[in-house]
């Protein structure tokens, strides 16, 4: 346990990470979609375009190879440090987010299921570390 800078005898809970253990994850996360998006770009797109509760106006047969490239193009230029702003008017990559994915999904219908999909979870954890909850 470490102890608070400005007033000792206090205690952080939990333990600090540490920012190379932080860093490292987070790399790890972004060397995993990395890999997805150079090897498996067209099971993404199948998936996406086969599901039949996402809203096709937004993931539309143009839109999401595009979304996808640009993502890969974004991780080819700045590599494993890439941060990418994960918003709505941030990067093309927050579009196959869960969260986005959920607010493009019909009533009633559940959000595509994918492997790529779910690599926001280890980007969230890193995350969290940095920004108070």
């Amino acid at each position: 346990m470490a102890p608070v800078v400005s007033r000792p005898g206090v205690i952080l809970l939990p333990e600090d990470p540490g920012f190379t253990d932080v860093c490292d994850a987070y790399r790890n996360a972004t060397a995993a979609v990395h890999d997805w998006l150079d090897h498996h770009t067209q099971d993404i797109i199948d998936v996406i375009r086969s599901d039949p509760g996402l809203d096709k106006r937004s993931y539309s047969a143009k839109n999401v190879p595009r979304w996808l490239e640009t993502a890969r193009q974004t991780l080819e230029e700045q590599g494993e440090n890439t941060l990418f702003v994960m918003t709505e008017k941030g990067d093309s990559l927050y579009r196959f987010s869960c969260t986005c994915l959920a607010r493009k999904t019909k009533s009633g219908a559940r959000c595509p299921v994918h492997p790529f999909l779910m690599p926001a979870k280890p980007w969230w954890n890193c995350i969290r570390v940095w920004k108070p909850m």
